[in-house]
Formats: structure tokens, sequence, C-alpha cells
């Protein structure tokens, strides 16, 4: 349950004081349940409102963004995820010629960003020759890109970071905070894999987490992320239990994520005190970790780990990508449409052979590695486009 004072806190923190001269609207697309905080805030002023219209396939995202023309574009990293597989199955599909000039500007852009330079100014060249187009695809004017909601693959946001020509960072928050508690900075290459600095008016704290190994004292200090501040909820409305097992006795909010805190005040996402389980072996595994690793492979759409203590292995249900799964069933012979190849033992096989790869290359160990795979055609959850 929140009260008004939580909104009025994030307007007055991110529109302060602009005189209605000097605003302009601004149109943002989120892709995620409709219930979600996050896709609510009114940056602009009490008088904003929304028109909303259904967008449900995130297989067709692109197209509602080229059409809706963001300024802010704020999503979760399954979007995000779905811009970069669609990126670089574009650049893998072209010519020789067409590969060389993006890997070239890519790499120039990408140095003089680590350099220290806006990626506006990194490299104009790059943006011309290739990265500009990008833009075009997200509308043409996207000013800022922040992604929320789950951590966000270091892989994928520096190579995001570098194609997008806007600023892209990570923010973190709940519902439970009003949205967004912390932000990390834009053109910032420290940054990268960070959620940035606490907002105005909120407090962090790390609490210790034993049964994981993780304590304040360790140098990084890392621990379980406890937030106050006027940002937060008054409560779990008809629940009582469940707010105080949230809230401690001094008014922190307990969020079952472990954040790693920098030398710089930045907050990093480094796992979930809750979303993990223990092998038979009795080694803990973390969900989330895996999950973000096997969402960079090409053939992945969505996954779900899965695993128990009476088990020595995780397993997964995976939605695999349809243009990556159908291309493969051409070259190896298997007929059929999307759903009937999902149902073939060989792409079974062949989908955890290329998340193997990938996890490996991302250095899973042997237990983090899923050892079975059962592929479905139907991708799970929704989602709404919303002019802001």
């Amino acid at each position: 349950m929140a009260t008004a004072r939580p909104a009025f806190r994030l307007l007055a923190e991110v529109a302060p004081g602009r005189p209605a001269t000097e605003r302009r609207p601004e149109v943002g697309p989120t892709y995620r349940p409709a219930f979600h905080k996050h896709g609510f805030p009114k940056l602009e002023g009490i008088e904003t409102c929304y028109d909303l219209f259904e967008c449900g396939d995130v297989r067709k995202l692109m197209d509602d963004v080229t059409a809706l023309k963001p300024t802010l574009f704020a999503g979760v990293p399954r979007v995000f995820e779905r811009v970069y597989n669609g990126v670089r199955d574009k650049v893998a599909g072209g010519s020789m010629l067409s590969r060389m000039i993006f890997n070239w500007a890519f790499n120039r852009k990408a140095y003089y960003m680590k350099a220290g330079y806006k990626q506006s100014a990194a490299s104009p060249i790059s943006d011309l020759l290739v990265f500009n187009n990008i833009k075009q695809r997200l509308g043409g004017k996207v000013r800022v890109l922040v992604s929320g909601s789950a951590p966000l693959s270091q892989q994928i946001e520096s190579y995001m970071r570098v194609v997008v020509g806007a600023p892209f960072v990570q923010g973190y928050g709940l519902t439970e905070t009003c949205a967004a508690s912390f932000i990390a900075t834009p053109d910032n290459p420290d940054h990268v894999g960070s959620v940035g600095s606490p907002m105005a008016a909120t407090e962090v704290r790390l609490e210790a987490v034993p049964e994981l190994g993780y304590s304040p004292a360790s140098t990084p200090p890392r621990g379980e992320v406890c937030v106050r501040g006027p940002s937060l909820f008054t409560g779990y409305y008809g629940n009582e239990a469940l707010t105080k097992e949230a809230m401690d006795e001094d008014g922190f909010f307990h969020t079952g994520d472990v954040g790693e805190l920098a030398a710089d005040g930045t907050l990093r996402i480094v796992d979930r005190k809750k979303n993990i389980f223990k092998l038979s072996q009795g080694e803990y595994i973390a969900v989330e970790k895996i999950e973000n690793v096997y969402k960079t492979c090409p053939r992945v759409e969505q996954v779900w780990v899965y695993g128990d203590s009476q088990q020595p292995c995780v397993v997964g249900i995976v939605v695999p990508a349809e243009k990556a799964l159908m291309a493969w069933a051409a070259e190896a012979g298997v007929a059929g449409d999307y759903e009937a190849v999902c149902a073939s033992p060989a792409a079974c096989a062949a989908v955890l052979a290329a998340m193997t790869a990938t996890g490996k290359a991302e250095k899973l160990n042997s237990l983090e590695q899923i050892k079975a795979v059962t592929l479905v055609p139907e991708q799970v959850g929704g989602g709404a486009m919303r002019v802001l």
C-alpha cells in the first residue's frame, strides 16, 4: 500500500522546479506486466496522462518502438536482450564488407568511450556510418535508455552503450520503493554493471547473509540491500505479518537482493537472497545469474532454470529464438513448423549445445550448467506500450 507521498517525492527529484514553458512532452514505451509500478510514474507533472495500447508479443516490439518514436526508453532486460540479439543477427546476416565496417565502427567507438569520451562524441564517424541506423530503428528520437526490474548482463549493457546512439544506464528499485531508488551515471565506463548511486533522500544499508557468505565487513562490502526513506510504501494491504517481515524496527525495507558497494558509493546487484536453491552435493545455485548468462545465447528467447536438493544438476525450460531455430532446422533437415521443430529431440540437443557453449564462454561452472532442456513454443508474459 502506497500513499501519494512517495510519488510526490519521485516527481520532486526527477523534475525539480521546471516552469511549464520549458517542459517538453516525453514519449516512452514500457514492456512489462500492466500492474508493474515502474511503468507508471508521471515525470512531467501531475497533469500528465497516459495513452495506452497493447503490445503483447515481444517479437513485434521493435516495430512498435519504431512507430512510437520514444524519447525516453525504460524497459526490462528482456526488451534490451531482444534489441541486442536483433542487432547481432542483422550484422551476422550481412555481407563480409558490412560486417567489417560494423566491427571497425564498434571497436573504434568502444575504445574512445572507455577512454572517457561521451557516447555522442566518442566516434561521430561510427555513428554516421553505422549506429545512426540503429537509432532510427528505435524511432530516431530517443535521448536516454534505462534498464530495470532485473540485472542486465554486462556483455549486453556494454554492447548497448555503444550501438544505440544515446546514453544507456541501469536503475534499481521496487514497487515498495516507488520504483527508482538508484540510477547509474550516463557515459561513465566504470558504471557498466552498476545500478549507480542512491537517489536523494534514500538511505541504503547492507545486511549480512551468512548462509551465502556475504558480509558488509568484507572487501568490497556485500550484503542484502535494505532501503529507507520517504519513497517507501506504508505496508502490504491487509497483511501485517508480511509487512513486519519486510520492514525492520529501524524502518528499513529488506529487498531480498544482494548488493556490492563500490568505493565510489555505487551499487551492483550480485545475487538474490531468496532465489537460490541447494543441489544434492550441498552447493548453492543462484538462478538469476544462470538465466542471465543463457539469455545471451542466440538460440534462446526465454529460459527458466530449475533445480532441487534431491538432484545433482539443474535443468531448464526454454523458449527458443524462432528465427535462429528455424534456420538451424533448415540446415539440419528437420521438417515442420516452429511448434513441430520445438518438439524434435534433435532441436533440444542443438539448443542445449548452444547454451552449453555460451555457459562455457561466460565461465559458468559445471554445476551451474544446464544438463537437460525442454523446448516450448509459447512465450510467457505480456506487455503494454504507454505514452507518457
